[in-house]
């Protein structure tokens, strides 16, 4: 999600009003606008996680076109009112919107800290399959899981975690692949002791972490 956050030296600015983005649901007509300025009208189609690395919450999908310059433009419901940022930069493929309260959180935490904090664990993984031997002693539903590929030194992770850890769960929160991984770790969860359930060596365990804040990159 791109955002900025500007400063204005001036008063009694015009500005849209924010609509509570909860209350939208699927089928409710929404109106994308974009630069020109020009307009796209449409339903919701599907509210749920998107399935990109830089997701961080649940997404409106829009049965609408976003044309070249709606990406950062308002998505409007039948009121006039914002209930979310249209974006092209979560996928090449889905007309998505992120919703209302997710924008305002993302620029509270611009103006307290000047970026955006990321909470990790410091984990590299991949899908695995859970054979179904391995499913019905422990009686587990999911059919894959998380494998552990590597942990980095000094990370969260590094307390507890092993390469060839199989992570099932965080914190109750089903792990199915590294995309439900990353809609856990929440920024704010950072800071928080979470349990992770794991496969290691044929047994179930829970390993106890402290959620972590993702180091700047090195430029």
């Amino acid at each position: 999600l791109d955002l900025a956050v500007l400063k204005v030296e001036a008063a009694d600015l015009p500005v849209a009003d924010l609509g509570e983005s909860d209350g939208v649901h699927v089928g409710h007509m929404v109106l994308a606008l974009g630069a020109g300025p020009r307009a796209s009208w449409g339903v919701v189609s599907a509210i749920g996680p998107a399935r990109s690395r830089n997701a961080e919450s649940d997404v409106f999908s829009l049965d609408l076109t976003l044309y070249a310059g709606f990406s950062g433009g308002p998505l409007v419901d039948a009121r006039g009112l914002v209930v979310g940022i249209n974006t092209s930069g979560m996928s090449r493929n889905l007309q998505l919107a992120v919703p209302a309260k997710v924008v305002s959180r993302v620029v509270d935490q611009l103006v307290r800290h000047g970026r955006i904090p990321q909470a990790y664990l410091g984990v590299g993984t991949q899908v695995v399959r859970v054979p179904e031997t391995v499913r019905e002693p422990l009686h587990l539903a999911q059919e894959t899981a998380v494998i552990v590929i590597e942990v980095q030194p000094g990370s969260p992770a590094s307390s507890g975690m092993l390469i060839g850890d199989v992570v099932l769960s965080l914190d109750g929160h089903t792990i199915a692949d590294p995309f439900d991984l990353r809609a856990v770790l929440r920024p704010e969860r950072i800071g928080q002791r979470i349990t992770a359930s794991v496969l290691r060596a044929g047994q179930r365990l829970d390993v106890p972490l402290t959620v972590g804040e993702r180091p700047p990159r090195s430029r």
